[in-house]
């Protein structure tokens, strides 16, 4: 965060599990996990207002033990001190991906069969949370192992999903348009199974896949 700690979120029910903070004035490791909440954590997403957002719950949990919480203090936050989305996205206990961009966020939540069903959206900061206009099929039921969102940091409408090939909407999630092939001759090139992705300025994105980093100059037109 802006004064330096670090938070890491765990996804195995190890000693460490959960949500951990250092704080760099302590050199203080600390669980701050939601209370009541799985301790697997498959994704954590600090926003630039300071706030932090979690989603507990992971393949097989329970569905009261997993949910989505933030905080405007991941400083000083106990476990007791997160806030609940009055209306919130789901299901929350198979995998879920998030991405943010001020006070707009996106997530993207697996079903049991491994599918993202549904990308939700919320523009105020994770308090509530409604379906984009239309879902792409891109995960192809590969949700449990391998999904990356990324959003346009001058745009919060310009937003690209991954798992088995890319999709991009520039009207947020009205309308989705395929913009890469891992297999065939036509179109352009991301290797699937993508994992992880970052927008920066001047439209840079970079894709992390099994097959390696692909990188677009262009918002992902090449």
């Amino acid at each position: 965060d802006a004064s330096g700690n670090l938070y890491v979120g765990c996804n195995s029910l190890s000693n460490n599990a959960g949500l951990q903070r250092y704080t760099k004035s302590t050199s203080v490791w600390a669980n701050i996990t939601p209370a009541g909440l799985d301790p697997r954590v498959p994704d954590i997403e600090l926003s630039s207002t300071g706030r932090l957002h979690i989603v507990c719950g992971y393949i097989n949990t329970p569905a009261a033990s997993s949910g989505y919480r933030y905080t405007d203090n991941p400083a000083t936050v106990t476990s007791a001190g997160w806030t609940s989305a009055a209306t919130s996205f789901s299901p929350t206990n198979v995998n879920v991906d998030l991405a943010s961009n001020g006070n707009t966020l996106y997530a993207l939540p697996s079903n049991t069969s491994y599918q993202v069903a549904t990308i939700y959206k919320s523009t105020n900061g994770g308090a509530n949370w409604s379906a984009t206009g239309t879902t792409p099929g891109f995960t192809s039921g590969q949700a449990w192992f391998c999904m990356g969102v990324a959003i346009d940091p001058t745009n919060a409408d310009n937003v690209i999903v991954g798992s088995l090939d890319c999709y991009k909407t520039t009207n947020g999630g009205t309308t989705w348009t395929k913009i890469s092939n891992w297999v065939g001759t036509t179109g352009q090139y991301v290797h699937a199974d993508q994992q992880i992705m970052t927008w920066r300025n001047n439209n840079q994105v970079l894709v992390g896949s099994d097959g390696g980093i692909h990188y677009s100059s262009n918002g992902g037109t090449t």
